[in-house]
């Protein structure tokens, strides 16, 4: 893959069933593309949503522009653990009830404002307080005996978040990566301009043409991305997407769930392509016959 460091992290693969999963990232010579334009990401499904906490689902595609432009308190690294991301540091207690954030320095919110435990409180309290798709697996019952598993979120300090849970929860850690972090006080604006810590600052959304653009955030704590302006496509259509990648088009595409394992073979022939393979992280469906 290019040397874009930002997106080789953050691009998922895609499962692909024939005999066994596969998981595919198909993208354009570097070369090809005259580099002032922008770069573009070929996504096969609709994004549905650009608000990062508050849909009613959650969606693959949206989930993908969201990373782009978001953080969380915690992601998942390359061996599928689970570390910090915008914390630098997460300790429990010895009874598994408390977890201590130790927040990241240096991180700032697109528009300048610092990033502090106060925004993680506001954003965790919004999510929680919520009939949003996100809050659902933080609770357990239903009706008059659905209850929560995280009893408050405290920010004693600038630097510091607490969640404190009713009781021993191994789910705290997952539940808390696709959470967004976003600045206190703004969910309302968030649903028209997303504004958070990630690589990529918004631009614009097109939800007829299902394209999002994006610019790269100077300042991203990470380093800045090498890639300076980025377009997500929404491609559907096999044939399109194939046309649009050998034409140069399209730079990258992560998630070619439109393609059948033999298109993407006939692609792999195209000098001007690179096609990467690998195992998938998910395991086939079994079926049993009797």
């Amino acid at each position: 893959m290019p040397n874009h460091p930002t997106l080789r992290r953050r691009s998922a693969q895609v499962l692909i069933i024939s005999t066994y999963l596969l998981a595919a990232i198909i993208f354009s010579s570097a070369c090809r593309r005259n580099r002032g334009g922008a770069f573009v990401i070929a996504l096969s499904d609709n994004v549905k949503t650009i608000d990062p906490i508050g849909s009613p689902s959650v969606d693959a595609a949206s989930e993908r522009v969201r990373s782009l432009m978001f953080n969380s308190l915690v992601k998942k690294d390359e061996k599928f653990d689970y570390v910090p991301e915008l914390a630098s540091n997460i300790q429990r207690s010895d009874d598994g009830l408390t977890f201590t954030f130790t927040l990241r320095d240096g991180v700032t919110f697109h528009d300048g404002r610092p990033f502090t435990s106060a925004d993680a409180k506001y954003t965790l309290d919004t999510v929680l307080a919520s009939t949003f798709a996100k809050a659902a697996s933080f609770f357990e019952g239903s009706g008059a005996n659905k209850t929560s598993y995280v009893k408050s979120v405290e920010a004693p300090d600038a630097k510091t978040l607490i969640i404190r849970l009713n009781k021993q929860w191994t789910g705290l850690l997952p539940n808390l990566v696709p959470i967004a972090i976003i600045p206190k006080d703004s969910y309302e604006s968030q649903k028209t301009h997303p504004l958070g810590t990630g690589p990529f600052k918004f631009k614009s959304y097109d939800s007829s043409q299902q394209v999002v653009d994006m610019e790269a955030n100077a300042n991203y704590y990470d380093g800045a991305p090498h890639i300076q302006i980025l377009r997500a496509r929404v491609i559907s259509d096999s044939n399109a997407l194939q046309a649009e990648l050998r034409s140069g088009r399209v730079d990258i595409a992560p998630l070619p769930t439109s393609l059948s394992p033999d298109a993407i073979k006939s692609l792999g022939g195209d000098p001007n392509l690179t096609v990467h393979q690998s195992n998938g992280s998910n395991l086939p469906k079994r079926r049993s016959i009797t």
